[in-house]
């Protein structure tokens, strides 16, 4: 939760909520990438490599800091 300099609670925008969410799955250990908003389809030209090695946190910022993107978790060995 975010607070103003008066102290009143600001609600986090939908592309915040979804950072954090994708942090947090990555944070338990799941490999993430971003897909296009309610499609199932990578918005990444090239994302195999993420089924062997999870993103690090730096590239998942900077895939949704932007917005507009859904999270995609990549299942298998990678991911638990």
């Amino acid at each position: 939760m975010n607070y103003t300099n008066t102290g009143q609670k600001v609600e986090p925008t939908t592309t915040e909520k979804t950072l954090e969410v994708a942090l947090e799955y990555a944070k338990r250990g799941l490999s993430i990438i971003p897909i296009k908003k309610n499609a199932k389809k990578p918005t990444l030209r090239s994302w195999e490599c993420f089924q062997q090695n999870a993103a690090p946190e730096r590239k998942i910022r900077d895939w949704f800091t932007a917005g507009g993107k859904g999270i995609g978790i990549i299942l298998g060995a990678v991911s638990g």
